[in-house]
């Protein structure tokens, strides 16, 4: 199997994944490691060359997450294909359990594992809000292994078998990170949520375990604000909304409106819990009215090239 990683100037974090990786129990294994180092960075080149594990280091100049993920994907040889971030630490048992998973289901064709948060050391975590488990990726379901929603396989703790991706499906390069703040969210799960509609099924692998480092600034109302914005471009899309400002529905513009009101409420009450909730739904609605505004062809829909 092979195991890919985008990365784009993170050097440090990257450096701890490695590690991780390579303190795994790999034992009867055959795999390989391409790591895309998505803008040519000095620093993420000798992390990779100083790594205590043999990896293939590929370069994309061209900021974009998906842009970086396709141009690994013409260099993977396994026949199954674990995607995994820069900022994971790894359980010492993840890509063994990925693989017996992936044995125990052949007939399925994607697999998404366990994802924990791992908070900061030394900073205060906010309440819990259920809008977390986007905004960080969290993968931790009540159910056991088994079929599940293909919207729930997260990019940081996913496996799709090798022969889609030679059959011509690729990422969709329009969405995910690249390189700014205001990019559409949802970059793999559009490709395995386009996959279920072709019939290909899911399933849950809780065994296969990764924590998600937070960094500081992620625990931020301004970062979540950000982050609401790009689900929100996310929504319009998966909603078909486009055609300018004049085609925003005037429902979403009272939704934003009364949001707004009650985020400035919540303020001045000194009211945190209803501050971030109304917060969030704002800018969410900011964000589905901005990417009407912009899209003014068809939606973002993810298949065979």
């Amino acid at each position: 199997m092979s195991v890919l990683i985008a990365t784009r100037h993170r050097p440090d974090r990257l450096a701890e994944t490695l590690r991780g990786l390579a303190a795994m129990r790999t034992d009867g294994l055959h795999w390989q490691l391409v790591v895309v180092d998505n803008g040519g960075d000095g620093r993420t080149r000798e992390v990779v060359a100083s790594a205590a594990l043999p990896v293939s280091l590929v370069v994309e100049a061209a900021p974009g997450k998906n842009r970086a993920l396709n141009r690994g994907l013409d260099v993977v040889a396994g026949s199954l294909v674990v995607f995994t971030d820069d900022d994971v630490r790894v359980d010492g048992g993840w890509l063994a359990e990925v693989v017996a998973g992936a044995d125990r289901w052949p007939a399925a064709s994607m697999f998404g594992g366990r994802i924990l948060p791992e908070w900061p050391e030394g900073e205060e975590v906010p309440p819990y809000h259920p809008f977390f488990d986007h905004a960080y990726g969290i993968a931790d379901f009540a159910h056991g292994e088994g079929p599940y929603s293909p919207g729930y396989v997260y990019g940081g703790n996913m496996a799709v078998r090798a022969a889609l991706f030679h059959s011509g499906w690729r990422f969709d390069e329009r969405l995910g990170p690249d390189g700014g703040d205001r990019y559409v969210t949802g970059s793999e799960t559009s490709l395995t949520v386009a996959l279920a509609r072709q019939g290909h099924t899911a399933v849950y692998l809780p065994r296969a375990l990764v924590h998600h480092q937070i960094r500081p600034e992620q625990l931020s109302p301004a970062w979540l604000y950000g982050r609401a914005f790009r689900r929100g471009r996310a929504d319009a899309l998966k909603q078909g909304l486009r055609g300018g400002w004049r085609r925003i529905p005037p429902a979403l513009v009272t939704r934003a409106a009364r949001a707004y009101a009650a985020w400035s409420a919540s303020r001045l009450r000194g009211d945190r819990a209803g501050t971030l909730d109304h917060g969030l739904a704002y800018w969410n609605a900011r964000g589905m009215m901005h990417q009407c505004r912009v899209t003014r062809g068809a939606d973002a829909a993810t298949g065979p090239a």
